[in-house]
Parts: C-alpha cells; sequence; structure tokens
C-alpha cells in the first residue's frame, strides 16, 4: 500500500491549505463530509471540488446513465473499504484488482475529458473501467486537448464504434501507468489505445487480448509521438497492420523494455511502422508473434533487443532472433494463433538469453520492471517488460517493526542463508520513497546457514538527523506541544513534500505511516528485497 502524507497534515493542522476530501459510496444518501455521510453521486463531489482536493470512491459498482467528466487539480481516488483514511494496495498487474468499478453499461463512454484542459494535476486512480461504449471514440476513456495521470486502473471489455476502444487520445498526452487493457474492441483502429496527434507516457502496463479491424491491436498511433516502457502486448489481433503497436503518419515511438509476443497481425504482428513514421526501440523483445517488425516508409532504430527472424547485430548488441522460439525465452508463451487471449507467462525463463542483456543506460531513474519489482537485478538489466529473479539466496521468515519512545525497532528472521553477505535497512513514509538508514552484517558463517538465525535493528530520531524531514516527523509522533526541533523538521519538510509525487489518498495525522524494508545483498553484490511491513506503535 502506498499513501502520502499532505502538507497540511506536517503543520499537524487539517484543512490548512483549504483542501477538501469528498466521499462517495454506490448507496450514499448524504453530502459527502465523511464516510457516513457519503453521496451517491460521483459526478456531484467532482463538481463540488476544487483544486487541491480528493474524491475518495468506495468500492463497488457504480452502473452509469451519463459519462463521468474529470476536473482540473482534482485527484479521484477509487477502491476504498469506506471506513477510516486507508485504502488496500492496488496493482492490477500483480491481480491486486481495483474493486471500484465504474460500468458504461454498454451504453455510453464511460469517462469524457473532451476539451476541458486537464493537465497531470487531475487524477485518476485505482478504478476498474467497463462495459463502455463510444459511438465514434474512446470507450473507456476519451481525452480532446486533455492529459490527465491514470493509474492502477483496469479497461476490460469497452468498445469503440471508430478507434480506441479502452482510451481514445486527441491532442493530449496523459500520463498512463500501472493499468491493464483486455477485451477492449475498435471497430477502426486501436483496440487499447488510440493516439492521434498526441504523446502520451505509458508505463508499466499491460495489453491483452484486445482487438481492432484494421490497425493496432494494442495501440494505434496517428501523428503522435509516445513514450512506451515495460510494458508487454500478448494476445492482441487485428485484421491488417500492428497486432501489438502500429505507427502511421509521421508517428514518433520509443518502446523500451517492452515485450511482445502472442500477437497477430497480416503485417508486423508485432509492431507495424508505416507512412514516414520512427521507431526506437530498445532493451525489448519482439518474439512468438505470427510477425516480427513491419516497415514501409518508415525509419526503425532497434538496440539491445531481440526482434524475432531478425540475425545477431553486435553493432546494436541486439541477439540473434532467427533460430529461437518464444519456449526458450519466456516461462510460458502462447502461440499467436490463439489471439485474442488474455492467457500466457511471459517472465523470463532461467536461462533466457535476454537476461542481463540490456542497456542500463537507456533505464530511467527509480524504474521498476512491470510487476514493480526491481528494474536492475545484477549487472545489466533484462530484455522486456520483467526483471528475471531468481529464488531469494536469503529465506526471510518474518519481518517486524515498531516505533516507541521516539525510536524504531526492527526484528527479522532468516529461515536460511546463500552466499549472504549483509542487510541494508531501508525506510519510507510512503511505501515506495526509501532511504537507507542502516546495514546490518550477516551472522551466518561464510554467509551460509540452513538453520533459524535472528536479528535486530533499532534508531533513535536523534541518530537520523541525515534521513528525510519527513521521517524525523514520523518518528517523533506528531504529538502536540512537541519540541522546538520538531517544529523546524516540520518548516524544513514543506518544500521536500512540495516536490514529491502524490499518487495516492492523503492519511490522517494519526496513523503516522512508517514503511521498512530489508536489502539482502549477497557475496556477489547481487540483492534482493524482503516484503515491506508497516511499523507499529506501541
Amino acid at each position: 500500500m502506498r499513501i502520502f502524507l499532505s502538507i497540511a497534515l506536517l503543520l499537524g493542522t487539517a484543512g490548512v491549505f483549504g483542501q477538501t476530501t469528498h466521499y462517495v459510496a454506490v448507496d450514499g444518501a448524504g453530502i459527502g463530509t465523511s464516510w457516513n455521510d457519503a453521496s451517491g453521486n460521483l459526478q456531484g463531489m467532482i463538481d463540488a471540488a476544487v483544486t487541491g482536493d480528493q474524491v475518495w470512491v468506495k468500492a463497488g459498482t457504480y452502473k452509469l446513465f451519463a459519462s463521468i467528466q474529470m476536473k482540473e487539480g482534482v485527484k479521484i481516488y477509487g477502491s476504498f473499504t469506506g471506513t477510516g483514511t486507508e485504502r488496500p494496495a492496488i496493482n492490477p498487474l500483480n491481480g491486486i484488482n481495483p474493486t471500484t468499478i465504474l460500468d458504461g453499461q454498454s451504453t455510453l463512454t464511460v469517462i469524457t475529458n473532451n476539451n476541458n484542459g486537464l493537465t497531470a494535476a487531475a487524477l485518476l486512480d485505482g478504478f476498474t473501467i467497463t462495459n463502455g461504449k463510444a459511438t465514434s471514440f474512446g470507450g473507456g476513456i476519451s481525452n480532446i486537448s486533455s492529459s490527465p495521470t491514470i493509474s492502477n486502473c483496469i479497461f476490460s471489455g469497452n468498445t469503440a464504434g471508430n478507434s480506441g476502444g479502452g482510451i481514445s487520445n486527441d491532442h493530449s498526452s496523459p500520463g498512463i501507468s500501472n493499468c491493464t487493457f483486455s477485451g477492449n474492441t475498435a471497430s477502426s483502429v486501436g483496440g487499447g489505445i488510440d493516439n492521434f496527434s498526441s504523446s502520451p507516457t505509458i508505463s508499466n502496463c499491460a495489453f491483452w487480448g484486445n482487438t481492432a479491424n484494421y490497425y493496432g491491436g494494442g495501440i494505434s498511433n496517428t501523428s503522435s509521438s509516445p513514450a512506451i516502457s515495460n510494458c508487454i502486448f500478448s494476445g492482441n489481433k487485428v485484421r491488417s497492420y500492428g497486432g501489438g503497436i502500429y505507427n502511421y503518419s509521421g508517428s514518433s515511438s520509443t518502446v523500451s523494455n517492452c515485450t511482445f509476443s502472442g500477437n497477430a497481425a497480416s503485417s508486423g504482428g508485432g509492431i507495424s511502422n508505416t507512412a514516414y513514421s520512427t521507431l526506437t526501440l530498445r532493451n525489448s523483445i519482439i518474439l512468438g508473434n505470427n510477425t516480427g517488425v513491419y516497415n514501409a516508409n518508415s525509419t526503425t532504430t532497434i538496440t539491445y533487443s531481440l526482434v524475432q527472424g531478425r540475425a545477431a547485430d553486435a553493432g546494436n548488441h541486439n541477439l540473434d532472433g532467427s533460430s529461437i522460439t518464444a519456449a526458450d525465452v519466456f516461462a510460458g508463451p502462447v502461440g499467436a494463433d490463439m489471439a485474442p487471449t488474455t492467457t500466457g507467462d511471459y517472465r523470463l525463463k532461467a536461462g533466457s538469453i535476454a537476461i542481463n542483456a540490456g542497456n542500463n543506460g537507456n533505464v530511467p531513474g527509480n524504474s521498476t520492471d512491470i510487476t514493480g519489482g526491481p528494474r536492475i537485478v545484477g549487472d545489466a538489466v533484462d530484455l522486456g517488460a520483467y526483471e528475471y529473479t531468481t529464488v531469494l539466496p536469503v529465506n526471510f521468515s518474518q519481518v517486524f517493526a515498531y516505533t516507541q519512545n521516539n525510536s524504531l525497532y526492527i526484528n527479522w528472521r532468516t529461515a536460511t542463508e546463500t552466499n549472504n553477505d549483509h542487510f541494508d535497512i531501508e525506510v519510507a513514509t510512503d511505501g515506495r520513497s526509501f532511504y537507507k538508514i542502516g546495514t546490518v552484517l550477516s551472522k551466518a558463517t561464510e554467509g551460509n546457514s540452513a538453520i533459524e538465525i535472528d536479528y535486530a535493528f533499532s534508531a533513535s530520531a536523534a541518530s537520523l538527523l541525515a534521513a528525510p524531514a519527513v521521517l524525523l516527523l514520523v518518528l517523533a509522533g506528531f504529538k502536540k506541544h512537541r519540541n522546538k526541533l520538531a517544529i523546524a523538521l516540520t518548516l524544513a519538510g514543506l518544500l521536500l513534500v512540495i516536490g514529491c509525487a502524490k499518487n495516492d489518498a492523503a492519511i490522517d495525522a494519526d496513523a503516522k505511516a512508517l514503511f521498512i524494508r530489508i536489502r539482502q545483498v549477497d557475496k556477489d553484490g547481487k540483492f534482493e528485497y524482503s516484503k515491506i511491513v508497516r511499523a507499529v506503535t506501541e
């Protein structure tokens, strides 16, 4: 679960900046001031919100009789339980699906952001968008001159009479991350997403079993310049060009660490580039589609990749894709003859030539693979959307953390250790941006042990003066009349928090969230993480 502390909460006074949370529930009959007073009118709460406000929507199915419209500067979060201020963890890529469902009932586009000037400050997070139906563009969402942030969402079973079964972007550049697109259909182009004169950023997304009659089963780009990273395209199908991606009319696409397999098209089962388009492909795999990459009057630059039908290219660091099959690379691939389908396991198998075959220079900072795990494990990044991980050299049997008297205490036990060197202790207040606070050496002889070993670590607020101010405030407990040091740290922390990405719902000051993970490092420098645990207050 990832949460953030707002500036108002750091000051210990709710609503210092006038921010308000509006509450929505399927059976709500109130005016939205709390869960007990939740409104049943989602659009009404969005309309009532102002810049900086949040709308929290309880789990349930909301059958729509009119399209929802987002609002600039307003963050809309779904999948709450309807009690308290915390939201269950959501990760559609790992099967932890959003539980707030917006159902278009096969009669309307679920969300229309047409010419309402949205920027990245408008957020939609934690929704399943389904049964949307557009006569022309965008069955799930239609963006026209509108560029919101969309994260942790599922788009499934949406249709468009022309283009963009899942999402249609027209002169728009939304940020789309941690989303899945499956079973969406467009009569013409872009079963999953259609981009027209748009430049979206699409990261850590999955496109499974989407279809279009003509072009772009997963994504269609016309005069567009998307940046696509850590995504998988599998089981998508079109009649003509671009089972996975279709680039047309001067489009310029950059595709990094993506996997294309099991897609079908008459030309370019993986990717099709036509009409003076440009494709930059790096750290990616195109393998096991009915055809690979198709070019017509277009330019393609491929580096550090594995592409079916193409021989090894040492100059560009490309692997040999002329005599290898998907079964040689992936854990459980499905043939393109099965498309459209949402089945298949495209994690890398042990011994895959795609392991450690990429260029770390093409990986942005703080990037994760499609599952949310570390993007680089070992010396070099792997090709494709999934980073290969082996069995943990250390088996954590338990991890426990608590705070008491302005100090943090962590206890953990290992069941076995192999070639282990040390543990790095990392903490975060948002469950995402972790900060190292200490190191504990392995107790195992030569790093190897077949018996349980107990470890402990503690740190006081005074010993963590180099830590971010937000962390120190959590350890200080946010109690009233705290000493001058806490006040100074609060003020110092303002600029830090202003610069932080606020991607999830806020929590009350009383929650004092502190998350712990342990980075286990072996003697070869390779590392793995324990599960993330939340410290309790005693």
